[in-house]
């Protein structure tokens, strides 16, 4: 049985890109430990921030203590006032 060869299929080694390793730019760079990354950058006024998951699956927060998250000297009255962002805490 002779097939037309558009017809046959080709195994991966046959060098059209499907199972081949792909050459990038950016591996040199990255292994070598000459990458960079997010927090290499130090910019004027740049912020942090640092997010908590909770250990209580579906909690509700009731409140905010404004107070003690000033206490703590990491975010201005303005700032805090500014990015946290009153929501109806109420469920339905």
């Amino acid at each position: 049985m002779n097939e037309h060869p558009s017809s046959v299929v080709r195994p991966p080694s046959s060098g059209h890109g499907i199972g081949q390793p792909v050459r990038r730019k950016e591996d040199l760079r990255l292994v070598t430990g000459s990458g960079r990354y997010g927090d290499d950058f130090v910019l004027p006024r740049m912020a942090h921030a640092a997010f908590v998951r909770s250990p209580h699956a579906h909690a509700r927060i009731h409140a905010i203590a404004k107070e003690a998250a000033l206490a703590l000297g990491y975010i201005s009255a303005e700032d805090f006032d500014k990015f946290v962002v009153p929501v109806n805490m109420t469920h339905p």
